[in-house]
């Protein structure tokens, strides 16, 4: 791992940002035009429905397009690209200093408002998934009847996703004063008998934060140091002993809401100060050149422009990967922009990489030892190579949760998570069109 120093280095505001308007849930509208001077914290683009987070101007400057560009889940995505103006000013607030948001309602509001998105990949925002029944928009029930089951786990995840990823360590290091503040906020939200924090069976833990977690009732678990573990369906399953429904289950289903510390840590800016989110936290990682950073970036800050701050800087990359060595994608572009589900950049050089082959499968079953969610990732895989997208469907390609353990186990090194996920990209791509 190298000499990983856990304090994030805050790098120099950017002569531009690019901030998507598309998300695995869903996507916002702008409500800014190309030449439109704007203020850091003010909005930009917002969902007409109210469910999607705001998306907020990182930098004060002027709006210079809208188009689509390279995103950090490996394809193009609508953006707004807003080219500094120099001069700093007075960002903008969600209320004034010196008033608190007052109910419940309000602050669920403003949680959505501030722009604050969380790292994992979630099936609703964080002002859904943690508000109890009562705080809960009806307009959703009929639709998403989970939501009415009351939140009796809550989840505070200080465990890392992945291996060679140390984002939720930073933070548990670093922000401790923040998480602590935080826990009561969201207690309160989700109404939650019993508030956990999972962390790695190796960590150690600061005694300050330590005692904190006591007096706040949170009871601390540690995790088998084994990936993939900290995913939510196995990390409900391991604390809870409760399976969430695949596929397409919610964690909510069970009576469960799951938040990185991350995200914990940064609830009392938005709800104690009213500031809009507009940083990201992330890790730089070039392991075999034995470079590992942490860096705070303006939201939309784009990669080739932070590695100009960043020192030393990865030396001839092979590839880049966005959001980890297992979850990620790999990038075409190092313009893509660094937002808050970036997580981690890892740069590989040539002799770091692992070529995958365009060989048959060998029916050896070593992907199907290894899957964690118990599936036949050799049938899935070679059902979505030839097209047979309804088969894949049909035995539960879409519980798959894309962890990487079948592509890395496989003796012949078939893309067996490149296979998967374009047939489910296949698959929703048709229903969009019917």
């Amino acid at each position: 791992m190298g000499d990983l120093s856990l304090e994030p280095k805050r790098l120099p505001s950017p002569r531009r940002v690019v901030l998507p308007l598309e998300y695995p849930q869903g996507s916002v509208d702008p409500v800014v035009e190309v030449g439109e001077t704007v203020r850091e914290g003010q909005c930009i683009a917002r969902d007409d429905n109210g469910i999607l987070p705001d998306v907020r101007a990182s930098i004060a400057g002027k709006v210079a397009a809208v188009k689509p560009w390279p995103g950090p889940f490996g394809r193009e995505s609508r953006s707004v690209m807003i080219e500094s103006n120099g001069a700093g000013g007075e960002p903008e607030r969600l209320f004034e200093e010196g008033r608190t948001p007052g109910s419940p309602q309000e602050q669920l509001r403003l949680l959505s408002e501030s722009g604050l998105r969380e790292t994992d990949v979630y099936p609703w925002p964080l002002s859904v998934r943690i508000a109890q029944p009562a705080l809960t928009p009806p307009v959703l029930f009929p639709f998403v009847p989970d939501l009415r089951r009351p939140i009796d786990h809550l989840i505070l995840n200080g465990a890392d996703r992945q291996p060679g990823v140390f984002l939720r360590k930073s933070v548990l290091h670093t922000m401790g004063d923040d998480i602590l503040a935080g826990i009561p906020l969201i207690k309160a939200l989700s109404g939650a008998a019993r508030t956990v924090l999972t962390v790695s069976s190796r960590e150690t833990l600061d005694e300050t934060l330590e005692r904190g977690l006591r007096m706040a009732g949170v009871e601390v678990v540690r995790l088998p140091d084994r990936y993939p573990v900290s995913l939510e369906p196995l990390l409900v399953q391991h604390v809870t002993g409760r399976e969430i429904p695949q596929p397409g289950g919610d964690a909510r289903s069970v009576g469960v809401a799951v938040l990185d510390v991350l995200t914990a840590a940064q609830v009392p800016g938005v709800l104690l100060k009213g500031r809009p989110h507009v940083e990201a936290l992330l890790q730089i990682s070039a392991p075999s050149q034995w470079i590992n950073a942490f860096v705070r970036v303006r939201e939309g800050t784009l990669l080739e422009d932070a590695l100009e701050h960043i020192s030393p800087a990865p030396r001839d990359p092979a590839r880049v990967i966005c959001r980890g060595p297992f979850l990620g994608h790999a990038m075409y572009d190092l313009r893509v922009p660094l937002i808050q589900q970036t997580e981690a950049v890892f740069f590989q050089t040539e002799a770091d990489l692992t070529r995958f082959e365009d060989e048959p499968c060998i029916n050896c079953g070593r992907c199907v030892q290894s899957c964690p969610m118990r599936l036949f990732p050799n049938e899935l895989s070679r059902a979505c190579e030839y097209g047979r997208f309804e088969e894949a469907e049909g035995n539960d390609l879409f519980r798959c949760i894309e962890c990487g353990i079948c592509s890395y186990v496989c003796p012949v090194r078939r893309p067996m998570v490149h296979l998967m996920r374009f047939g489910k990209n296949e698959l929703s791509a048709s229903r969009e069109e019917r």
